[in-house]
């Protein structure tokens, strides 16, 4: 899934905790650290676009096997819960990211090590980036968003009867 939806959606789920741009932020950061980098390359080289595979640098691999790896995540969550619990849950939007991009990742183009360093197992899901998906993904975040609102309002209404 695109960076700026995975931000979407955790905030979506989290839209009742008082952090959740931050929690938000987390479920962006493992795209932002993995591709920020050689995006900001590609701008200044004017090489935007799908690059081909073997064109995008090693750091870019390696950084996306540690940033899209459960076991990497439930590492630095157990870190967390014994050093900074105020942390803990805050990177669960981390966790989300990987659950999100492992149906939404086809084989051919980054999929999704989930069990990287223990296994090399991924699974061939849909590509994110085909026109029917991206669609159907803007379509739900612009309902579940839209709901989202309405329902604050309605809230508010009610709180100001009250």
């Amino acid at each position: 899934m695109d960076t700026l939806s995975h931000y979407l959606w955790v905030v979506a789920l989290y839209w009742q905790h008082p952090k959740r741009w931050i929690i938000g932020l987390f479920g962006a950061l493992p795209d932002l650290l993995s591709f920020g980098p050689h995006i900001v390359e590609s701008l200044f080289a004017g090489t935007l676009g799908r690059p081909e595979l073997h064109t995008i640098p090693d750091y870019v691999f390696v950084m996306y096997d540690l940033t899209h790896s459960l076991v990497v995540f439930a590492v630095v969550a157990l870190v967390l819960w014994f050093a900074a619990r105020d942390w803990f849950w805050l990177i669960w939007g981390w966790a989300l990211h990987i659950l999100i991009d492992i149906p939404t990742h086809s084989a051919e183009f980054f999929p999704t090590p989930f069990l990287w360093p223990i296994s090399d197992f991924m699974i061939d899901g849909i590509s994110w980036g085909v026109v029917w998906f991206m669609i159907m993904d803007v379509t739900l975040l612009v309902a579940v968003y839209t709901w989202l609102v309405m329902r604050k309002q309605r809230q508010n209404i009610i709180s100001s009867r009250t």
